[in-house]
């Protein structure tokens, strides 16, 4: 990773120039879809309970999506390799407006919960094969500009989803939430027909991996169950079973010549390993501030609904600030410092919010959402760029396609990990401010472990692909 020549003096507006205009609009779009998506069902669920009842599953739409995003995200190089770069494009956005149908035309629970798995796994098919569009269009600082701008889109999509689900709820039409996503995908559909390119020299046939998605689609309903019960016995049992169901589907994946992941995917002891690990780490320190926040604000300051949002806000807009902050980074050595920088920054923010939980007042509450943000923004695109960067040979786009499988796998133990220690800590159904407030002390705690160990990746990975480039001698 070198600053050198005209791939260093690139700007902004070159992300608009050289072809890449329409890549950089459809890239966007894409993550938008998904994103929007993401947010819409919370916001909607009250209306859609009232309309077609299922209370009992109140939760499983969100968890059909979870898991269909990340088998989704999973199979992005298996179905590039079956039907070619542009038709898997394509199909990816099909499905998911399959899904939006489904979910849009919905008349009972059941139904609902299939269109969502469907939407998500047409959504992480989108997001995976964009990651690997992103290796192989932007190069240099180009690079961190547009992830950069995706991480921004993200914010975007979190304003946008919540509030558009609060407009068709509102006019009491919640289906409109489901219905107004498939223009976009139809119009994403078109613009990868029309510009991504083909696929060169046909890939061999191989059999589709059915039986590891599977295996990640059961290790994945075991993680998200595991946050949905008060046993923590049992969450525990739940977490245990979903990490040897992963680490199963590793092995197999190991063997196989149609992988979904890298070779020794999640090896701390490898350079690609330990750069998943920090996408893993990421994803659990935004857990707490992202799932918690609201309970500490309403339960322990009495902020009301409007103005939590506006803290969530905070943190997303700082993400975006340290990711536009860092994004022409490309040196290695910058890189590096640079990743641990955000690491330790997330880690202030995050102890800051612990020891402050119930005596910090509101200003300080907003600065920790800030410092967090920040640093998980700049840790993010930088951890990304440098895992583009060191992609083993012949392994670049399978590589780039499972960053997003891998972070939503993050979120998934992250969510399942934190709510077993809100559990253990007393929280469950508490309303007295004191025992909220330990228990909030203790999850804020733990989750400040989480960059911690991403700052210890960060020099693991460096130092791994030190020797591996030592290795071949270069």
């Amino acid at each position: 990773m070198s600053e050198t020549g005209e791939a260093a003096r690139a700007g902004w507006l070159d992300l608009l120039r050289g072809g890449r205009s329409v890549f950089t609009i459809l890239l966007n779009l894409a993550v938008i879809l998904h994103g929007v998506n993401t947010f819409v069902l919370s916001t909607v669920m009250p209306s859609v309970i009232a309309d077609i009842g299922g209370a009992a599953y109140y939760a499983w739409p969100a968890m059909m999506y979870l898991i269909g995003t990340i088998v989704g995200a999973a199979s992005g190089t298996p179905v590039r390799a079956a039907l070619g770069r542009r038709h898997g494009y394509v199909a990816s956005g099909l499905v998911f407006v399959a899904g939006s149908a489904v979910a849009a035309l919905a008349p009972s629970m059941a139904f609902l919960l299939g269109g969502q798995l469907l939407q998500g796994f047409g959504g992480g098919l989108l997001l995976s094969q964009s990651m690997a569009l992103v290796r192989e269009i932007y190069e240099g600082p180009l690079r961190g500009r547009i992830l950069a701008l995706i991480n921004a889109t993200w914010v975007a999509a979190a304003m946008i989803g919540p509030a558009e689900a609060g407009f068709f709820a509102a006019v009491d039409w919640w289906r409109g939430a489901f219905w107004v996503a498939i223009p976009v995908a139809l119009l994403v559909c078109a613009l990868g027909w029309r510009y991504v390119p083909p696929s060169g020299d046909p890939a061999k046939r191989s059999a589709f991996p059915v039986r590891r998605l599977a295996l990640i689609a059961a290790g994945v309903l075991c993680v998200a169950a595991a946050g949905q019960i008060d046993s923590i016995a049992a969450g525990i049992a739940l977490v245990i079973a979903a990490c040897a169901l992963l680490r199963f589907t590793l092995r197999l994946d190991e063997g196989s010549d149609n992988a979904l992941f890298p070779r020794r995917a999640l090896s701390p002891l490898t350079d690609v390993g330990a750069a998943y690990w920090m996408f893993m780490t990421l994803a659990f320190t935004q857990i707490a501030p992202s799932v918690f926040l609201p309970l500490l604000l309403g339960a322990l300051h009495d902020v009301p609904a409007l103005w939590v949002g506006y803290y969530n806000m905070l943190m997303s807009i700082a993400w975006s600030v340290g990711s536009f902050a860092v994004a022409h980074v490309t040196r290695r050595e910058t890189t590096r410092r640079a990743i641990a920088l955000g690491f330790v920054v997330s880690t202030v923010g995050l102890a800051g919010m612990a020891v402050g939980v119930e005596t910090h007042p509101l200003w300080l509450l907003a600065v920790w959402s800030v410092v967090i943000g920040l640093g998980i923004g700049i840790s993010n695109v930088l951890a990304i760029t440098w895992t583009m960067s060191i992609a083993a040979e012949g392994e670049e786009s399978l590589t780039a396609s499972a960053i997003p499988a891998i972070r939503s796998l993050g979120l998934a133990f992250g969510a399942a990990a934190i709510g077993l220690v809100a559990n253990a800590s007393g929280l469950g159904d508490a309303t007295d401010p004191a025992r909220v407030g330990r228990a909030l002390t203790a999850v804020f705690a733990v989750c400040a472990l989480a960059p911690v160990a991403g700052f210890a990746m960060t020099f693991l990975s460096f130092a791994a692909n030190a020797r591996r480039r030592r290795g071949r001698g270069g």
